[in-house]
């Protein structure tokens, strides 16, 4: 009876001649008989001619030295012989599976938990944002506010301002011609030269009520005056009426005396009355006088108005006459022109058809801008180191700067959350020290750095078989102390297939068990 191989020899890997033997070996370990098994096969052929042994047999390269011996037992002649024609009609397809041999006890068996010890690493917690587009600081359009012609482009240091010009602040892009606003500001002009003639006009007619009235104050003085005569003048003569009376009734004098004493006092009442006709007249005067003032005055005040009103509209004529002056609002580069002398330039307010004459952007100081998606939204916040590299068109250079800003919101469309790192431009590479000038447009990859371990605070790292997950998804480790064995939930930084991090839960220097863990 044959039983399970002791060995195994491989010694062909050719064209199978008529001296490459086989030999099988029974349960009797003495005396092994060696057999010929074929004679002649090809590698193909003689692979299939192995595949069809019994179970328990096993083949081997003959002795070169004792060709003699291999004879096959006659108990098996008629099954090889059977292989071997099988083999002839088949070639060398592949035959089917042999039964499985029987499990092996000693591979099958679980091995045994073992430890490993809790080593440390330098490490970075890392979010990769590709994409992330480098910006000027500021960048703006330059329209013209009235419509005209270019007569005139600014320049700096004797060239004419063109794409790639640096600009200072306020510094003349162009000029335009403005005809009809000119014509606009001699008018405004003309109108301020009016007003103030109609306000000299006015001035002069408060004088001239001025000098009136005085004048009619004069006249009712000296008419109050005489007044004041034809009173004392009344009184007088009543007085005399009065002892002229008198002197009649005694028979002193006659009849006719009390009459022309009696005729003085009514004459004096009457020049009396007149004069207060003259007071009435002369006060009228005077009010009239203070009317003809009043009015001046208005009309003065009418007249400075036209001069304030004309002034504010060349003011304003003035001010937009300052728009034919292009000037830059900012420092920074002439990134477009699209204009040139004699250009016809439309005015950009309420006009959907005007076109930019410059672009100016401001490049001392530059934003990466990119979006979070929002399955890392979570893991980005303002402040974290950030790290710009993979830059198209300058390869291996690395620029680190801070998250500034960020949006605090996902953008609906994109459902992605901008954020922005500002850098001052030129930039220094992280690797060489050497300053570079990153220009508007440049993209890349952003990485963010949410946490850093360094060499002497490492993070503790252990093999991938030695952490598990619990059925409520809660992941944990189990730590050795001699025969002790203690269960500690642990946070995961990072996890590589072959290693993982583990930020808190473990000691650097603690032992782990790296198998078994299901039970705990």
């Amino acid at each position: 009876m044959l039983r399970r191989p002791r060995t195994l020899s491989q010694g062909f890997g050719h064209r199978v001649s008529a001296c490459k033997m086989f030999s099988w070996e029974d349960e009797a370990p003495a005396e092994p008989r060696r057999e010929s098994l074929c004679p002649s096969i090809t590698n193909c052929s003689l692979r299939r001619c192995i595949s069809a042994l019994p179970s328990g047999w096993q083949a081997v390269p003959c002795s070169p030295a004792a060709p003699r011996e291999c004879r096959p037992p006659k108990s098996l002649f008629l099954t090889l012989t059977l292989s071997l024609i099988s083999l002839v009609f088949t070639g060398c397809e592949q035959p089917p599976a042999p039964p499985a041999a029987a499990a092996d006890p000693a591979a099958s068996a679980v091995d045994e938990p073992s430890t490993a010890v809790v080593e440390g690493r330098a490490y970075e917690d890392t979010v990769d944002l590709p994409g992330a587009s480098v910006r000027g600081y500021e960048s703006t359009e330059i329209y013209a506010k009235l419509g005209g012609y270019i007569t005139e482009i600014g320049k700096v240091d004797d060239d004419v301002i063109d794409l790639g010009t640096r600009v200072e602040e306020g510094a003349l892009l162009a000029v335009l011609d403005v005809p009809e606003m000119m014509d606009e500001m001699t008018e405004k002009r003309a109108s301020i030269n009016q007003a103030s003639s109609a306000v000299a006009q006015a001035e002069a007619a408060i004088a001239e009520a001025h000098a009136e009235r005085l004048q009619r104050e004069a006249e009712l003085k000296q008419v109050e005056a005489r007044r004041e005569e034809k009173q004392a003048m009344v009184s007088l003569n009543k007085t005399k009426f009065q002892r002229v009376s008198t002197l009649a009734n005694r028979g002193t004098i006659g009849q006719d005396s009390v009459d022309e004493t009696k005729f003085a006092v009514e004459a004096a009442k009457a020049a009396l009355a007149s004069l207060d006709a003259d007071v009435t007249a002369a006060q009228k005067q005077i009010e009239a006088s203070t009317a003809k003032i009043k009015k001046a005055e208005a009309d003065r005040d009418h007249a400075l108005a036209h001069v304030e009103l004309a002034k504010a509209i060349l003011a304003r004529s003035t001010t937009m006459m300052d728009y034919c002056k292009i000037t830059a609002p900012f420092a920074g580069v002439v990134t477009e022109r699209n204009i040139d002398h004699g250009t016809f330039v439309l005015p950009a307010e309420r006009n959907s058809a005007a076109m930019p004459l410059f672009e100016v952007t401001r490049t001392d100081r530059v934003r990466v801008v990119v979006g979070v998606p929002n399955n890392k939204v979570a893991y980005v916040d303002p402040g974290m180191e950030a790290r710009l590299h993979s830059i198209g068109g300058l390869p291996g250079r690395s620029f680190v700067g801070t998250v500034t800003r960020s949006a605090g919101a996902l953008d609906e469309k994109s459902r992605t959350m901008r954020i922005e790192v500002e850098l001052e431009n030129p930039v220094t590479d992280e690797r060489t020290g050497e300053q570079i000038n990153l220009k508007p447009g440049l993209f890349g990859t952003l990485t963010i750095v949410r946490q850093k371990w360094r060499e002497d605070s490492p993070i503790a790292v252990i093999p991938t078989n030695a952490i598990a997950t619990d059925e409520h998804g809660v992941t944990y480790v189990v730590v050795k102390e001699g025969e002790q064995s203690e269960r500690r939930d642990v946070v995961v930084a990072f996890n590589d297939a072959i290693s993982v991090g583990i930020s808190s839960g473990v000691e650097i220097g603690e032992s782990v068990l790296t198998g078994g863990l299901d039970e705990y």
